[in-house]
């Protein structure tokens, strides 16, 4: 019985953290920690914060911040040597996957009820 536990263990695991790994934190170190580190923090931004997939999810209004500045070619800036085109992609599409991932596991928000007003006959079952 045991064994089977720790095989359903392995099969429930995120399998996604060591993708955060290959493609995300190696891009990071390599672009960004030089200004978004704990010393420095350029724009209120320390990257080096963010060790592995679960700190996405925790910040995922950051992330998407990350990811528009990174599509839109801001970051990083045009005087330090740019990614090439592969690596950027690779970083992008892991990010953007992260957040797919930390969004379906988000319990949605519950409706909002409103307060509707009651027709006649409903008022006078209620009152009555």
């Amino acid at each position: 019985m045991k064994k089977m536990y720790w095989l359903l263990l392995f099969v429930t695991l995120p399998a996604y953290s060591a993708d955060f790994a290959k493609s995300i934190q190696p891009f990071f170190a390599r672009n960004c920690y030089s200004c978004h580190n704990a010393r420095l923090k350029t724009g209120g931004l320390n990257l080096e914060a963010y060790i592995n997939a679960a700190s996405i999810a925790q910040e995922p209004e950051t992330f998407e911040k990350i990811l528009q500045r990174l599509r839109a070619d801001e970051m990083p800036p045009k005087t330090v040597p740019r990614p090439d085109a592969d690596e950027l992609k690779l970083a992008t599409d892991g990010i953007r996957e992260e957040l797919d991932r930390a969004y379906q596991a988000a319990k949605p928000a519950l409706p909002r009820v409103l307060a509707r007003r009651l027709n006649r006959t409903e008022y006078n079952n209620t009152v009555r």
